[in-house]
C-alpha cells in the first residue's frame, strides 16, 4: 500500500478515535472503554494476504478506500454517533449470507424506484429511494449497532469505489455515500458537528 496513503488514513482514524473517546457519552459508546489504549478505537491493520484470502473466498476484489482501511486499521469500534463495530476482515460477508432474516423481512417491503430518484447524494438524498435488488447483494461490513448496519453496494461504482450505505431504522433506509472513504468521513464530520452544536434545531 502506498505509504501516503496509509498515513491518510492513520491521521483521519487517529482524530476520529480521539474525537469519539474524549466527547461521546457514555450512552452512545458502543464500546467497552477499558479495551481501549491511547485513546485508540481501531486495531493493527490486516495482513495483505488475509484480506486477499477473504476476496478469492468471497469472489470479489474490495473497493480500494476499504483495502486501504483494513490494511491502515483492520475493523474499528465507533464511527459516529451512532455506528461503529465495523468488522476485522475475517467477519465480512454478503448479507444475505450473515443476515438472511433481515434480507427475508425487508423483501416484504419491496417497493420500485427510478434511476432519477436513487442516483441522488447528498443532502438532496431521500433514504428511502433504495433499490432492494441492491440491498440484498451488498457486502455486510460492520456489526448491527443500535438499528444500524454499514453496507457496501458492488452494483453502483464510481471509478475503483463501491457505493457506500450506513443502513439504519431511523431514516428509514440507507444514506448512500460514493465510496467507503466518502461514508466514514461524512459520518463522522456530522457526528462533530452535533458535538459543537448540541442545542441546535
Amino acid at each position: 500500500m502506498d505509504a501516503a496513503k496509509n498515513q491518510d488514513w492513520k491521521k483521519l482514524l487517529q482524530t476520529m478515535s480521539a474525537t469519539i473517546y474524549t466527547r461521546v457519552v457514555e450512552n452512545m459508546t458502543y464500546y467497552d472503554k477499558a479495551a481501549v489504549a491511547e485513546d485508540w478505537l481501531g486495531f493493527e491493520g490486516a495482513t495483505l494476504e488475509s484480506i486477499e484470502a477473504k476476496e478469492k473466498s468471497l469472489g470479489m476484489a474490495f473497493p480500494h478506500s476499504y483495502r486501504e482501511f483494513l490494511l491502515t486499521s483492520n475493523g474499528f469500534r465507533q464511527i459516529s454517533l451512532f455506528a461503529g463495530n465495523l468488522c476485522p476482515v475475517s467477519d465480512v460477508g454478503w448479507l444475505k449470507d450473515k443476515d438472511p432474516e433481515f434480507i427475508e423481512i425487508i423483501s416484504q417491503f419491496d417497493y420500485p424506484v427510478s434511476d432519477e430518484d436513487y442516483y441522488v447524494y447528498g443532502e438532496e438524498q431521500q433514504t428511502e429511494n433504495l433499490k432492494s435488488e441492491f440491498l440484498k447483494e451488498t457486502l455486510q461490513i460492520s456489526e448491527w449497532v443500535d438499528g444500524s448496519v454499514i453496507l457496501l453496494n458492488p452494483n453502483v461504482k464510481f471509478g475503483e469505489e463501491w457505493e457506500a450505505w450506513i443502513y439504519a431504522n431511523w431514516y428509514p433506509g440507507a444514506h448512500r455515500y460514493k465510496s467507503f472513504r466518502e461514508l466514514i468521513e461524512g459520518e463522522f464530520y456530522a457526528t462533530v458537528e452535533i458535538l459543537d452544536n448540541p442545542n441546535r434545531d
